[in-house]
């Protein structure tokens, strides 16, 4: 059950539910230390809560194994579009970069980690 929810008739409710609730982004993230976050998310509601991505190069994701960058990790790591890096135990390729802002300096879609 979420924590921010009580329950209903026995039966827990979700967050959607909620009155006055409008729109729920699921996310899960991975810290790599310091600032350095990923975020694995659902693109729609993602984009719905915090008004979308300024894809600064290339685009935001669009399937599979894609990964968009923050400006900030970007310059300090020397990431450009076509690069690939390590997250959630998973290679994902850059494809674009993205102004900072949104939370993480990581994003991809809502992943499972592959088991090693």
């Amino acid at each position: 059950m979420c924590p921010l929810c009580k329950p209903h008739d026995g039966k827990p409710c979700t967050l959607r539910q909620e009155p006055g609730v409008a729109v729920v982004a699921p996310v899960y993230f991975q810290s790599f230390g310091g600032l350095t976050v990923a975020y694995g998310i659902d693109m729609a509601s993602f984009s719905a809560v915090s008004g979308g991505f300024h894809v600064l190069r290339g685009r935001t994701i669009e399937k599979g194994l894609e990964l968009m960058v923050d400006d900030i990790y970007a310059r300090d790591n020397s990431v450009k579009v076509g690069d690939k890096r390590e997250v959630f135990s998973n290679d994902f390729t850059v494809v674009g970069i993205v102004a900072h802002g949104k939370g993480a300096r990581l994003i991809t879609f809502k992943y499972r980690r592959r088991q090693r």
